[in-house]
């Protein structure tokens, strides 16, 4: 079944709690209530029109507005806020600033509005919600929805859920350890042949850990039939055989239309062995497919800063305003 980027109607606000601050960053006033929408930013009794706005910053909860006033000069306003309600603001400014390449997204995974600001449409959108990227227009590669970084290895993968189990005894003294932890199956192949070594020794354990063996080497192949050899691939990039990583990588890239997650590990690979020079190109292909890949964007930015790319860094940080700007 085909999965279309659809776009939602756009209207918002919303209301809020806050305290004027004074110079030193002092509470100076009782709690007031304020309201930002999609025209004007009120605090209290004061009305802003959301075009004199000029940015939105701050720390913790404190919170500095950089407004025009009536005069067309710079002023100030420092407010204390929750976080969440910082982050909003600061959300409907680049919304506000975007005006008609703003757009939203509904993941077709979880359902989820994604929030896209002055990117291009691709291919594909990647959703920070469920962590997954989307293949939108044609039908999706199968096991897609599966697919995200891994929390471990950090690379695109199947994260499962995995069951770490050990049984041992002495004569008479016996016990077992127990855990689950979730990773893709290419991180949980070193654990489970060391839980098989282990658990053979007093073999009662050993069908378990032997289940899980089978798993970790097939269960990838089974959950994202379409990205045959992925887990192979990512393993090689962990042994540092690169070239046997990107082989594996470009096997999957030739059947599919669009793969950012693929070609961000690919990438990822020419960035661990130090050649950033090949990586660029890589990354810079994952944005063209998927042009709000945030991970692909946050390694680019490193490695142009590495490349001393001044002018390509400074393009990437106004359209990734948010991407930390160091190594």
């Amino acid at each position: 079944m085909e999965q279309t980027a659809t776009q939602v109607p756009t209207p918002w606000g919303f209301g809020f709690e806050f305290y004027l601050l004074d110079e030193d960053g002092l509470v100076d006033s009782p709690q007031l209530q304020g309201s930002f929408d999609s025209e004007t930013l009120r605090l209290a009794d004061q009305s802003i029109p959301v075009e004199r706005i000029l940015a939105v910053g701050g720390a913790e909860e404190d919170t500095l507005l950089v407004v025009l006033d009536d005069q067309g000069r710079e002023a100030t306003i420092q407010i204390s806020v929750s976080a969440e309600v910082r982050h909003q603001l600061v959300l409907g400014v680049r919304r506000i600033s975007a005006g008609d390449a703003y757009r939203e997204v509904v993941c077709p995974y979880c359902e989820s509005v994604i929030p896209i600001y002055g990117l291009a449409e691709t291919r594909q959108v990647y959703c920070c919600y469920c962590d997954t990227i989307a293949t939108l227009a044609v039908k999706p590669p199968r096991g897609e929805h599966r697919l995200r970084l891994c929390d471990q290895c950090c690379y695109y993968a199947c994260p499962q859920n995995f069951t770490i189990f050990y049984f041992w005894f002495l004569l008479i003294v016996w016990g077992w350890d127990f855990d689950r932890i979730r990773v893709c199956h290419s991180c949980m192949r070193l654990e489970a042949w060391r839980m098989l070594w282990k658990n053979a020794i007093f073999v009662i354990g050993l069908p378990f850990a032997l289940f899980q063996l089978v798993r970790a080497y097939r269960g990838g192949r089974l959950s994202a039939p379409d990205y045959p050899g992925l887990d192979d691939a990512n393993a090689a990039a962990k042994r540092g055989e690169w070239d046997v990583a990107s082989s594996g990588y470009e096997a999957i890239l030739s059947t599919l239309p669009a793969a950012a997650g693929v070609r961000y590990n690919q990438a990822m690979c020419f960035v661990l062995a130090g050649e950033s020079g090949n990586a660029a190109p890589l990354l810079e292909a994952a944005l063209a497919d998927c042009s709000n890949y945030e991970p692909a964007a946050s390694v680019l930015l490193r490695v142009y800063q590495r490349l001393g790319r001044d002018e390509e860094l400074s393009n990437l940080k106004i359209q990734w305003p948010d991407l930390p700007d160091s190594e």
